[in-house]
C-alpha cells in the first residue's frame, strides 16, 4: 500500500472513530414532564402564564410543557416530539419535530389561534419518542 493510500485510510478511520465517540455521548435518555401550563396570548403579553381551560374564539392558545431527566449534568439528547391537537377526540392538527434537549428543565410549547380551531372541546397530547408524556383538556366557547 502506498504512503498516500495509508494516509487516506488513517484519516478516514480517524474521522469515523471521532464521529462514533462524538455521538456516543449524545444518545437520548428517558425524559419526564416536570410541569405544564395552558394559557392565552393576553396572559403572555402581561408577562404571565395564567393557567386556563376555557377560551374564546378571540384567544391565542399556548401550551407549555417542561421536561427533565435523571442526569441533568448531561444533555437529554435527541427526541422526536409530536404535538397532537384533538377536537371531540378527532385529530385536527399534528406537528412533529426532532428536538435536541440541551439542558434541564427543557421547555417546549405549541400554539394555535382559537379561531382556527372553532368552538368545542379539545385536547392536546405531547408525545416524546411516540409516548404521551403530557395531555391537557380545554374548551373554546
Amino acid at each position: 500500500m502506498k504512503a498516500k493510500d495509508r494516509f487516506n485510510l488513517t484519516v478516514r478511520l480517524s474521522v469515523f472513530i471521532f464521529t462514533v465517540l462524538l455521538f456516543a455521548g449524545c444518545s437520548s435518555v428517558p425524559v419526564h414532564k416536570t410541569g405544564s401550563v395552558l394559557t392565552n396570548a393576553s396572559s403572555l403579553l402581561q408577562g404571565k402564564q395564567t393557567p386556563m381551560d376555557k377560551f374564546t374564539t378571540q384567544d391565542g392558545i399556548r401550551y407549555y410543557t417542561s421536561f427533565s431527566w435523571d442526569d441533568v449534568t448531561q444533555p437529554g439528547g435527541a427526541h422526536k416530539v409530536t404535538w397532537n391537537w384533538y377536537k371531540d377526540n378527532v385529530l385536527v392538527s399534528t406537528v412533529t419535530k426532532n428536538v435536541f434537549f440541551t439542558q434541564a428543565p427543557f421547555l417546549l410549547y405549541t400554539s394555535r389561534t382559537a379561531s382556527s380551531l372553532g368552538v368545542g372541546k379539545f385536547r392536546i397530547d405531547v408525545l416524546i419518542d411516540g409516548d404521551v408524556k403530557s395531555s391537557v383538556n380545554f374548551e373554546i366557547q
